[in-house]
């Protein structure tokens, strides 16, 4: 290699790494199923499961294809994940489960599906918040409506010792909040 090529490569790279571009970041590691759930590319789901992938693999951020599905109300790839084995209590780095997520995603179907074949309703994520504070904060009356009816605890408090009908008052969700604390009378 001549000296003027090598010294071209060597300023390149300072420049590269200069302006930042050249850092060493590792992307965030998402499966080809946990990519497929969140899209609902159920197809897809189901030849990557028949390729087999594992339905409880899990992203750099512990969350599974089902959190993906969850996230985004993918009720369709959801039902094809559960059947498959996906755990339906499956923890992500911050002990959010599925429900959590399709509280959070506002699907009152999946939020069903989820609680039919055995989300705990009441599992708390690192904040402590259950699946109700969530719905109470992001989520709609329908689902707090629901959670409730299911055992869900209006009286949890999170990290911050609020119950999901104070999050819902903080958040201006105030046809929630007056739902919830017209049960706590």
């Amino acid at each position: 290699m001549s000296k003027k090529l090598l010294s071209i490569l060597v300023l390149s790279a300072a420049a590269l790494l200069i302006s930042g571009s050249g850092n060493a970041v590792k992307a965030d590691y998402e499966p080809a199923l946990y990519r497929a759930a969140k899209r609902g590319d159920t197809a897809k789901v189901q030849q990557l499961i028949n390729q087999g992938a594992d339905v409880n693999e899990e992203t750099d951020d512990a969350e599974t294809p089902l959190h993906g599905a969850a996230e985004r109300g993918q009720l369709e790839t959801a039902k094809l994940l559960i059947e498959k084995g996906a755990n339906v209590n499956a923890e992500d780095e911050d002990y959010s489960t599925p429900l959590h997520e399709a509280c959070d995603g506002r699907s009152l179907d999946l939020v069903k599906l989820l609680i039919e074949k055995g989300a705990k309703i009441n599992a708390a994520n690192d904040d402590r918040e259950t699946s109700l504070h969530i719905a109470a904060e992001d989520g709609t009356l329908e689902i707090v409506q629901y959670l409730v009816e299911k055992g869900a605890d209006i009286n949890a408090v999170d990290e911050d010792r609020q119950t999901p009908a104070e999050k819902a008052r903080e958040e201006r969700r105030n046809d929630i909040a007056e739902y919830l604390e017209g049960l706590q009378k």
